[in-house]
C-alpha cells in the first residue's frame, strides 16, 4: 500500500498555483445579462434537444479529460442536464489529426473562434530533488526535448549558462533516459504529462518556462447560435464552477497516477494538518481573526486544491 507524500502533492500543487495559468485565485466579473440567452438561442436549443451534437474530445489530458472524466466532462454533463441538448462524446488523442467542428483541443495559440479553458506551460523536470528560482540557476546540466520543441525551448531558454540538448524523438524515451540517468533533466508541458511526473516519484518539477505555453481550447463549429450558447453558457460555467472542479479532478489525477489506494485517500482527507510558524511579516501574520500573510495565502489555496 503507498502512503501519501504530503510535501510531493504540496509541491505539484503549488508549482500548478504559483503561475498562475489556472484560475483558483483569478475570479471575472460576470455579466449576467451579456451572457444570458436570448429568446432566439433557447428556441434553437429546444428545437434541437433530439439531435445528437458531436464533440470530439482530446482522450488523455491529465485533470481536464482523461478516459471519460475531468473538467471537461464535468462541463459537457452540465451543459446537457442545463439545457437538454445531447452531446456525442468521440474521442482522439494527442498525436491523431486535429478534428474539424466542435471539439476540446490543444492548440499552440487560441485564436479569436475558440474558447480558451487552460494555458498550460512547460516544465524542467529533473531527477534530483532541485529547484531552480531563476534561469541563471541551471547551469551545467544536459536536458531531453522533443525534436519539434527544439527552436521553441532553445528560444525561451536563452541565457541559460552551459547545457547541452539531447533530441527525442518520444516522450517515453525522454522520461526512460531521465530514469536512467542518461540526461539530467527533461522539458514538457506541465498539464500533458502530469501523470507521467506523479507515476515516477523520483521526478520533480524543478523550474516553470512560464514564457512557453500552449492552449486547450473549446474550438467551435458552424453552428452560429450553438456558438453563442456555448460561449455564454461557459463564461458563467466557469465563474462558477472552474475552481472547484479543476481542484477536485488534480487531487484525483494525483491519486490515481500514485496508485494510492482509497483506504490511505481518505486517511489524508480526514486528518487535520498542523501548521508551525513564526511570526514574520509579511509571511506570517496574526490578527483578531486568526493568522494572515503570503503563507497562509498559498496554504489555504492549497488546501481547498487538495480538499484538506
Amino acid at each position: 500500500m503507498k502512503t501519501v507524500n504530503l510535501k510531493r502533492i504540496f509541491l505539484i500543487i503549488l508549482s500548478l498555483l504559483a503561475v498562475g495559468a489556472i484560475a483558483f485565485t483569478v475570479y471575472y466579473f460576470v455579466d449576467q445579462d451579456k451572457n444570458s440567452l436570448t429568446v432566439s438561442e433557447k428556441n434553437w436549443i429546444e428545437n434541437n434537444k433530439n439531435n445528437l451534437i458531436d464533440f470530439s474530445i482530446l482522450n488523455t489530458a491529465p485533470v481536464l479529460s482523461d478516459t471519460g472524466s475531468g473538467v471537461i466532462f464535468d462541463f459537457l454533463n452540465d451543459l446537457e442536464k442545463d439545457t437538454g441538448l445531447e452531446f456525442n462524446k468521440l474521442s482522439h488523442s494527442y498525436n491523431s489529426k486535429a478534428p474539424k467542428g466542435y471539439s476540446f483541443t490543444i492548440k499552440p495559440k487560441a485564436n479569436k473562434k475558440d474558447i480558451l479553458i487552460y494555458r498550460d506551460n512547460y516544465v524542467l523536470v529533473t531527477k534530483n530533488r532541485v529547484k531552480y528560482n531563476n534561469l541563471s540557476e541551471i547551469n551545467n546540466i544536459i536536458i531531453g526535448v522533443l525534436e519539434k520543441d527544439t527552436d521553441n525551448i532553445d528560444k525561451y531558454m536563452s541565457g541559460v549558462g552551459n547545457i547541452t540538448y539531447q533530441n527525442y524523438k518520444t516522450t517515453d524515451e525522454m522520461f526512460e533516459a531521465t530514469t536512467n540517468n542518461q540526461i539530467d533533466a527533461l522539458i514538457v508541458p506541465k498539464i500533458q504529462y502530469l501523470d507521467k511526473i506523479i507515476e515516477n516519484e523520483d521526478l520533480n518539477i524543478a523550474y516553470d518556462i512560464v514564457g512557453y505555453t500552449q492552449d486547450y481550447v473549446f474550438n467551435l463549429g458552424r453552428t452560429a447560435k450553438l456558438n453563442k450558447i456555448l460561449n455564454k453558457y461557459y463564461n458563467k460555467w466557469q465563474h462558477d464552477n472552474f475552481n472547484e472542479l479543476f481542484a477536485q479532478n488534480l487531487i484525483q489525477t494525483y491519486f490515481d497516477a500514485s496508485d494510492t489506494e482509497e483506504q490511505e485517500q481518505v486517511k489524508f482527507h480526514s486528518k487535520q494538518y498542523n501548521y508551525g510558524f513564526v511570526l514574520n511579516a509579511p509571511f506570517d501574520v496574526t490578527t483578531s481573526g486568526g493568522i494572515k500573510g503570503f503563507n497562509y495565502s498559498i496554504l489555504n489555496s492549497f488546501a481547498q486544491a487538495s480538499g484538506i
